[in-house]
């Protein structure tokens, strides 16, 4: 029998052919297991990803909701609120006697404040007394008057009138004794009178401004 390299032929590489069972000639019955187990690691593996994503967005999803039933909570509880100046009109003072109901703000640093437009303010002279009572008690008697104001912007931008002019009345009530913030308790009603000797112009206005959140 001639052999096959002197006829030119190749002998056919071994791990060409396949056998019946569609295992390479020569492939050993272990290499095939390890072959097949690798191939269902793969499979198993990625169905653990599957799972590890869809754990990771149920998680995800469970921290939003409580990060904003959070959120929502300290808003409604004013947690992250800011204290801002606020005002509130009291009166206008078409009159020279005046009288009104004043619930007490939450706040600090109250002040009374006289309003009155720019263009009513050329040789300002007014004076008076403003009287806080409760009950049959006075809290507080304030005398005011031009040569003992302390002008402000404060009304410039919260008026309901445009170019408002503001000047405080209380300012100069330094002690700790005669501050409004000492003397007034929050949610008390009071009874304000306010009589003028010489009133002011009959276009001004009265207001409490204080530091504080708005709505309390």
């Amino acid at each position: 029998m001639v052999p096959a390299l002197r006829l030119g032929l190749r002998p056919p590489p071994r791990s060409g052919f396949r056998l019946a069972s569609g295992r390479r000639r020569g492939q050993s019955l272990a290499h095939e297991a390890r072959q097949t187990a690798g191939a269902d690691g793969d499979g198993t593996h990625f169905l653990r990803l599957n799972n590890c994503w869809a754990e990771s967005r149920m998680h995800i999803r469970s921290l939003i909701t409580a990060l904003t039933t959070l959120l929502l909570a300290g808003l409604s509880s004013g947690c992250f609120c800011r204290d801002t100046p606020q005002l509130l009109k009291l009166a206008d003072c078409t009159t020279n006697s005046l009288a009104f109901r004043l619930v007490w703000p939450t706040g600090e640093l109250f002040q009374i404040v006289l309003g009155i437009p720019y263009q009513d303010t050329n040789a300002l002279s007014f004076r008076g007394e403003l009287a806080f009572r409760q009950s049959t008690t006075t809290v507080l008697r304030v005398p005011v008057g031009s040569h003992a104001v302390t002008p402000c912007n404060w009304l410039d931008n919260h008026a309901s009138a445009p170019h408002v002019a503001g000047y405080i009345l209380t300012w100069s009530r330094t002690n700790a004794a005669e501050r409004l913030d000492h003397l007034f308790m929050k949610g008390q009603i009071y009874n304000v009178e306010v009589q003028f000797a010489e009133p002011p112009p009959p276009t001004s206005t009265l207001w409490l401004h204080w530091i504080g959140q708005a709505g309390l």
